[in-house]
């Protein structure tokens, strides 16, 4: 087992706490899980992220975007990741994805936007 200890941060607001961060090493348990098909579009749909509701609380223009995002033409589903920093529109093609990026970088200039594929 891989075990990491970060040091004291100390600008950040949080100064006094350390962190521990372990990696159980599991490649066989890893492997297993994206050898399956866990992560489907019904599975993902089922899923979701508690985080979103505190941040659209304290952020609704999130929530706004989120709202606009779900209405890109031939978008399957919106979702935030799991640590809130951004949010993913699912589309079923790669020109599909570049128009709805184009919809949303005409509405929201200011905003970092990139298409990409998983793997």
């Amino acid at each position: 087992m891989k075990m990491t200890i970060l040091p004291r941060l100390s600008n950040s607001g949080i100064s006094r706490c350390w962190f521990c961060l372990l990696n159980p090493d599991l490649l066989e348990y890893q492997l297993t899980i994206y050898k399956k098909d866990h992560f489907n579009f019904i599975n993902i749909l089922k899923l979701r992220n508690d985080l979103e509701k505190v941040v659209f609380k304290y952020h609704p223009k999130l929530k706004q975007v989120k709202s606009f995002m779900e209405v890109l033409p031939n978008i399957q589903f919106v979702r935030m990741t799991g640590s809130g920093s951004s949010l993913l529109g699912y589309f079923l093609s790669k020109n599909s994805a570049i128009n709805g990026a184009k919809l949303f970088k005409k509405k929201y200039k200011n905003y970092w936007c990139i298409v990409s594929k998983t793997i």
